[in-house]
């Protein structure tokens, strides 16, 4: 008999939430928030938010790497250390 794959729990409206990510503003998926992400502004789909990034301003459509900290609103960007 086939195995069964084990289905990944999924949040409402395909976001993914690091449980170590501290969300303190809506969140509209799909998007990624990963492990000790800090979210203080609206985040929007298709947002990947990496590991210890800060949100600050309104983000969408965009990819902001980890450690980084986003002061003013991003769309369709990659936020990159300098």
């Amino acid at each position: 008999t086939p195995t069964a794959r084990r289905k990944k729990k999924r949040h409402a409206a395909g976001r993914r939430l690091h449980p170590s990510a501290r969300v303190d503003a809506p969140v509209t998926g799909p998007c990624l928030v990963l492990a000790d992400a800090h979210i203080a502004a609206p985040i929007g789909p298709y947002a990947t938010i990496h590991a210890g990034a800060q949100v600050r301003a309104p983000v969408q459509d965009a990819v902001v790497w980890p450690g980084m900290r986003v002061d003013a609103p991003a769309r369709e960007t990659v936020i990159l250390p300098d």
